[in-house]
């Protein structure tokens, strides 16, 4: 049984913990926070209410602990996620986004590579049954083959900030064309205090993704299409599948497939539905860092594949500073 401890116990930290207890082979003993009446009641809550902190650094002197979550806000996870690969131990599930920065990111990966220890960053479609479904239908050839990854994630106001929030969406492009990237071009247009980014990567493989981003929409909705040479997927989330109605299920899609040999414009745009599951991708991740503690290997979702996705969103800007200059990879 791997003892495991909580860092930041926000909202997000619940799917943890209940990924946690869901798991047969962790148990969820420690948790700190700097708001006593949050940590106090999210501690009851998971049955976790002798072992509060408000100092994480002396939770993980006292509590030897195997597995750590970072739940903190987005833009301090770096100094838990080091701190703790100092004290011990053997594995971390981190909140995206990894770290505003890449230099941050890389302090990261070098005290988890120094100490062994394994670090998983929380980008959840790899980790989610139905989008690793869509992963090995593009893989198995019958979409033919892979050409194009495309997302479109509308709505609200956005910006760097809200970017980085949001690492999931070019985790996405780069978990689908499963290849580094070669160069990016974007362009980011602002209208009062709102943000739309479209732009195109190309992948080492030869896969490209175009995406839009953000603003200017009344509405909130995300689409993920894969093209093949021959068929094409798509995965769509709305309302209906949002956490705050479904819990650790929101990130079950609405999925359709259209192959050439089905004909016609209208099945492209129609497709036929493919059944999906719920499953609970934070289960997921805490199942895939346990084994890749066990097998010493690296996780699906490791800190240096989430450094990718952060590089991409710092590209992004780098792109519209250069009049959307092709940036290739890796920045320099």
């Amino acid at each position: 049984m791997y003892k495991a401890g909580i860092i930041g116990c926000g909202r997000v930290a619940n799917v943890h913990a209940g990924g946690y207890e869901k798991a047969s082979f962790t148990s969820l003993v420690a948790a700190c926070d700097i708001d006593e009446p949050k940590l106090q009641a999210f501690s009851e809550k998971w049955g976790v209410s002798r072992q509060q902190y408000t100092d994480y650094e002396e939770m993980l002197e006292k509590e030897e602990l195997e597995i750590v979550s970072i739940c903190t806000k987005d833009n301090q996870h770096p100094e838990p996620t080091i701190k703790a690969a100092e004290s011990g131990v053997k594995g971390i599930f981190c909140e995206k986004p990894m770290a505003y920065t890449l230099e941050e990111a890389d302090k990261m990966i070098e005290a988890c590579d120094k100490a062994n220890v394994k670090l998983s960053i929380d980008h959840s479609m790899r980790f989610e049954a139905n989008y690793r479904k869509l992963f090995k239908i593009a893989q198995s050839g019958e979409i033919g083959e892979l050409r194009c990854v495309r997302f479109n994630n509308l709505g609200g106001s956005t910006s760097i900030n809200s970017l980085l929030h949001d690492t999931h969406s070019f985790d996405a492009l780069l978990f689908y064309a499963d290849a580094e990237p070669s160069w990016l071009s974007a362009r980011v247009q602002k209208e009062d205090s709102r943000e739309t980014i479209t732009g195109c990567i190309s992948f080492k493989n030869g896969i490209y993704a175009t995406f839009e981003y953000g603003g200017r929409r009344n509405y909130g909705t995300y689409e993920l299409i894969l093209e093949g040479s021959d068929g094409t997927l798509s995965a769509v989330h709305g309302k209906r599948n949002s956490l705050d109605l479904n819990g650790a299920y929101s990130w079950e899609p609405f999925v359709r497939i259209w192959k050439k040999s089905d004909g016609g414009l209208t099945g492209f745009r129609d497709g036929e539905p493919i059944e999906t599951e719920k499953s609970d991708p934070w289960l997921a991740g805490i199942e895939e860092l346990v084994q890749c503690i066990k097998e010493d290997r690296e996780n699906i979702s490791s800190g240096k594949v989430g450094r990718v996705s952060l590089e991409m969103i710092m590209a992004i800007y780098e792109s519209e500073r250069q009049n959307g200059a092709r940036i290739k990879f890796p920045l320099s």
